[in-house]
């Protein structure tokens, strides 16, 4: 089963978020992207390193990464999240990427 990475910059967009519907919204939404749920608002971000992707959660944007990991019980996929925002900070967000300078 996938893991979800949360990082540091991320931890910190959660808890700027607070307790409340958001944020119950937003850890569902990490929980499916885990479970490789179907039906997810997920795109490429244009203009990034490859391999880094957005996923809409209402008004949150979620950049993340999707790396492989080679441990003793096989190949396990992690999704790492880098910055959970607000839609107008998306853009910003997303230059300030690791890899994109």
């Amino acid at each position: 089963m996938p893991e979800v990475r949360i990082e540091r910059a991320a931890s910190k967009d959660l808890k700027r978020i607070g307790p409340g519907p958001e944020r119950n919204r937003i850890v569902a939404g990490l929980r499916r992207l885990a479970e490789d749920a179907p039906n997810l608002d997920i795109k490429t971000i244009a203009g990034a390193v490859p391999g880094w992707f957005r996923l809409r959660i209402g008004e949150y944007r979620i950049c993340y990464y999707r790396a492989r990991h080679d441990g003793p019980d096989g190949p396990t996929t992690i999704y790492a999240v880098e910055r959970i925002v607000p839609c107008g900070a998306f853009d910003a967000a997303a230059v300030s990427l690791p890899g994109q300078r």
